[in-house]
């Protein structure tokens, strides 16, 4: 069996161990680069937070939600105006 087809399976089998071989690489580098970050983390003191960063959260009570309205037809909770109208 050695034709001219071989050559295309061997060639199949050198690109697919090239392929775990970069694979395999990559895994052991990233694992050095894992490693390192965790050490310097380890070695970090831990930051002091000195609040919510973000915008100034007001102290003043929040307003209450305007009731859900009771049905389809958007009328809140307390029904319509009697005599309703423009005024």
């Amino acid at each position: 069996m050695n034709g001219a087809g071989t050559g295309y399976i061997v060639a199949g089998y050198t690109i697919c161990l090239g392929v775990l071989f970069l694979y395999a690489v990559s895994l052991v580098l990233r694992r050095r680069r894992l490693g390192r970050a965790a050490e310097l983390a380890d070695r970090r003191p831990p930051a002091v937070s000195a609040g919510p960063s973000g915008p100034i959260m007001s102290t003043a009570p929040s307003p209450s939600p305007s009731p859900p309205p009771d049905d389809a037809t958007g009328v809140g909770a307390g029904g319509p105006v009697p005599g309703g109208g423009d005024r």
